[in-house]
């Protein structure tokens, strides 16, 4: 077998998205992610043969990594083995004291594996189930665990003073347009920052990476609450393509500012009770980080785990066994 680091090129591009479309059916729709800020590929040929590859990042904000990501590999531990050790050279070579992934460059792009990826939701990160254990196998331990809740809509379920909490706390609503995803970008980036790994998007990356999705939103299962002019609170939610009776809630969120404390609460009840009169059956909470206070509002509403999503790293300085 041969190893190759090169730089990224159009036509090795070309290769790799004819690898992914060999793994895995059409319908999956498998492409390698976030190519313009794509640093080096890593390839391992059998033959002259592809037989898996990744490729590395680096982001300023998450400087103690560098970050691999799209990985994909033959069911084989001979070339994920080859893949792994080429990573860590390079890493060494770099001065960088931690790998980390899979991650796309940043938490804005796919990242996280899952624990099971048979039917996968609309907007998993889709990925072969053997991958978990051949990134163990290289020494990679688990770093962040991110869960997704589902949940059976009860119609008879009621809530009140939603609308007695938005008045007395001055705020309003604002129906969902395009033209909202510039307060969405802002209010993302200030929210999130405190998230493990988060790193700040740009308006133009944010809108590239969102406005492709605009087909998928409805804007009665978006909900903006607005202070005067500034957006402080997001619920975002999608309903799956793929099952008509089934909404993901991608995002629940709101302003740090204690003046709206039991925001996220009137958000995920006017969510639900909107849900129930589109006459949804299922809902999926989405990527929540465990340690997350959204977590704990999934929770408060009956919501199951029914998947688990993990981030993993491999320290350099770890003296293996």
């Amino acid at each position: 077998m041969k190893v190759e680091i090169i730089a990224p090129n159009p036509k090795i591009l070309d290769e790799l998205n004819t690898f992914c479309g060999m793994l895995y059916q059409p319908r999956q729709h498998v492409q390698v992610g976030n190519w313009k800020n794509v640093e080096h590929v890593i390839l391992v040929r059998k033959n002259h043969e592809l037989m898996g590859f990744l490729t590395t990042f680096s982001n300023p904000y998450l400087s103690k990594y560098l970050i691999a990501g799209n990985y994909q590999c033959v069911p084989n531990p001979e070339v994920s083995t080859q893949l792994f050790d080429a990573l860590k050279s390079l890493a060494i070579q770099t001065d960088i004291t931690s790998i980390i992934g899979p991650m796309n460059g940043s938490t804005w792009h796919s990242y996280r594996y899952s624990n099971y990826i048979s039917n996968p939701f609309f907007m998993e990160y889709v990925h072969k189930d053997y991958y978990v254990e051949q990134w163990k196998n290289a020494g990679f331990l688990v770093c962040e665990t991110y869960c997704s809740n589902t949940e059976q809509f009860d119609p008879l379920k009621q809530f009140l003073g939603m609308d007695e909490f938005l008045t007395e706390k001055e705020l309003t609503t604002k129906k969902f347009g395009q033209e909202q995803l510039i307060d969405i970008h802002g209010f993302c980036n200030q929210v999130f920052s405190k998230n493990p790994l988060f790193s700040p998007i740009s308006l133009n990356e944010f809108l590239e990476l969102y406005t492709p999705l605009l087909p998928y939103f409805d804007p009665n299962l978006i909900d903006l609450i607005y202070d005067q002019n500034q957006l402080v609170g997001l619920l975002l939610a999608i309903a799956d393509p793929k099952d008509p009776s089934t909404v993901i809630v991608k995002t629940i969120a709101r302003h740090p500012d204690k003046k709206y404390n039991g925001l996220a609460t009137v958000l995920s009840n006017r969510f639900y009770k909107k849900a129930v009169e589109m006459h949804f059956q299922t809902m999926i909470h989405a990527y929540m980080h465990l340690e997350n206070s959204s977590t704990f509002v999934s929770k408060k509403y009956g919501g199951s785990v029914f998947k688990e999503h993990i981030l993993f790293e491999y320290d350099l300085k770890r003296i293996e066994p």
